[in-house]
């Protein structure tokens, strides 16, 4: 994906867990928003790409020239995304995201999760094993007139599906176990978005201001702090950070958690700070400190 400056590095990691890429938190915790296009001449409306967003965050993001933050698409207007059961012909024609006349399993798929707390294999499988049952002209993808069957079933089934297990983010402290926690596919490295994402939510999970509120300045501050310096500790400029590297004394372990220690929000669990806001614990670090 080629992204536009006003996407962090954590990006593609963010979409893959169905998750905004701006603030990256869960998309279905907020009004879900996508980007379209009107025609000068008929005023029509239509999706100008396949991303979502939450609303609230992109109505807060510099306007760029009006492009999509992830793949520089020109728009025209951010809009809700509508409820499918209030409005199906819209929700229809924004999920049709490349205006196919039908909607894939993949269309389907993003939509849900971004809507809806689900297991994304759960969800997988339950397409799946479901998509006969709606397409029935055998297309392939389901139309217009076969969208009924499918909402139906988002509304009395999906409705019922537990939502994914909750997952405590290891604290920093303990290196190995967090290391492990982000590198989700077992290869034994983490890139720039995977630890990127793991900064972002270690920091929310530790935060001590009342409303537990992560600003978009300084998510976007702890990227570009990363991505400074990861040259640094990415040795063999493999794009990934090996565990060795990470654990490494004055490795990258070490430098994101002086990072984090710096900023009088972050409070460690168990540290003097959880049990008052009053101080700070401030350490060097080679991470560079972008002010938020």
């Amino acid at each position: 994906m080629e992204r536009n400056e006003s996407a962090g590095i954590a990006a593609e990691a963010a979409i893959e867990h169905a998750e905004c890429c701006i603030c990256i938190m869960p998309l279905c915790d907020e009004t879900v928003a996508v980007l379209v296009n009107e025609s000068k001449r008929t005023h029509l409306r239509q999706r100008s790409c396949p991303h979502y967003f939450h609303y609230d965050c992109m109505c807060q993001m510099p306007s760029f020239g009006q492009r999509c933050p992830l793949c520089r698409t020109p728009y025209t207007h951010c809009e809700k995304m509508p409820d499918p059961q209030a409005d199906p012909d819209i929700w229809f024609k924004y999920v049709d995201s490349d205006q196919s006349g039908y909607l894939s399993q993949n269309n389907v798929r993003d939509v849900i999760l971004a809507t809806l707390s689900l297991d994304q294999t759960v969800l997988e499988k339950l397409l799946e094993e479901n998509w006969e049952r709606w397409d029935r002209t055998k297309s392939g993808g389901i139309t217009r007139k076969e969208l009924p069957g499918l909402l139906n079933f988002v509304k009395e089934s999906l409705g019922r599906t537990s939502p994914p297990a909750f997952k405590e983010v290891p604290d920093i402290s303990d290196r190995k176990a967090w290391f492990d926690f982000w590198d989700e596919d077992q290869d034994g490295s983490l890139d720039r978005g995977e630890v990127a994402r793991g900064m972002v939510k270690t920091f929310d999970q530790n935060i001590i201001t009342p409303n537990r509120t992560l600003s978009r300045e300084k998510i976007q501050a702890f990227q570009m702090s990363l991505e400074a310096v990861w040259g640094t500790f990415d040795h063999n400029g493999s794009g990934k950070i090996t565990r060795a590297e990470f654990l490494s004394p004055n490795g990258l372990a070490d430098a994101i958690i002086a990072l984090l220690e710096s900023d009088p929000q972050y409070s460690p669990r168990g540290s003097p700070r959880a049990r008052s806001s009053r101080g700070s614990v401030v350490r060097d670090t080679s991470l560079p400190v972008i002010n938020a």
